[in-house]
């Protein structure tokens, strides 16, 4: 609607005018409801990925925290467990440091329990959801990208082609284009930014795993 006001005018006239317009356009596409199943599936994604974030920071800040007392752990969360017992075992280090990392490390224990839980409900529901099951098969794509494809698209018939589909999920370029010569930029990420991330994430997985492929 913010693309049809008058620019420098800002009264309920003018906003009445501008919802006016953009239901009357022709290329202005209409989001389905979605039902209540779909949005409760939505709300155990939105919280696995504000948990993500949580796991993520109390990572970084352990790994920021015992880098400062000379401790490097290798990149990865499978290698928490070895720094905290290098801490945990050190003679050297403060007793306030321990206690500080051992704060952060059970707090990083327990969001990773709860990323573990929501993934166990979202996996249950992609496997007894056939839309889903038919998505998993597309090699890179497992359930948690099914599951949230499913719970965010309330009408998938909607798009006239899966590159109508990319282009709602701003995957596909920007362009430039005049006179006549095409210009591409790069892709312009106005859709849904979470189930943007789990594509990419799953094709930079294949395209890692594409060597082993006959």
């Amino acid at each position: 609607v913010k693309s049809f006001v008058k620019k420098g005018k800002k009264n309920d006239a003018v906003d009445a005018a501008a919802i006016c317009m953009a239901a009357t356009h022709p290329d202005t596409m209409c989001v389905p409801i979605k039902s209540e199943e779909q949005q409760g599936v939505l709300s155990l994604h939105s919280t696995r990925a504000l948990l993500v974030k949580q796991q993520t920071m109390l990572s970084n800040a352990l790994r920021a925290l015992a880098s400062e007392f000379g401790l490097i752990a290798p990149l990865g969360t499978r290698h928490l467990p070895e720094l905290m017992a290098k801490i945990e075992t050190s003679a050297d280090l403060p007793a306030t440091m321990k206690q500080s990392a051992m704060l952060l490390f059970e707090h990083y224990e327990k969001v990773a329990q709860s990323i573990d839980a929501l993934e166990v409900q979202i996996r249950a529901r992609a496997k007894s959801d056939e839309d889903a099951r038919r998505l998993m098969t597309i090699p890179g794509v497992g359930p948690i990208t099914a599951s949230l494809i499913v719970a965010s698209v309330a009408d998938i018939g909607s798009f006239a082609s899966a590159r109508h589909f990319a282009a709602w999920l701003g995957l596909v370029p920007r362009q430039h284009s005049t006179g006549g010569k095409t210009r591409l930029g790069r892709i312009t990420k106005t859709g849904n930014r979470q189930i943007r991330t789990l594509l990419v994430l799953g094709a930079t997985a294949m395209l890692h795993r594409a060597h082993k492929w006959d």
